[in-house]
């Protein structure tokens, strides 16, 4: 019977930090959504030229 070794245990703190981090960066895309037209008609962006896809 082979032995394992024990899982790594992380600090809570760190593992909160691990969580908001994700969860930032994953909020960052679904944020930004509403703005696009914004941002693009102040860029000066042609959008029917945006690639799709």
């Amino acid at each position: 019977m082979p032995t394992t070794a024990p899982l790594p245990r992380f600090a809570p703190s760190l593992l909160l930090l691990f969580a908001c981090a994700g969860g930032l960066s994953v909020a960052n895309v679904y944020y930004a959504q509403p703005l696009l037209d914004a941002v693009s008609a102040s860029a000066a962006v042609n959008v029917g030229k945006c690639a799709v896809g």
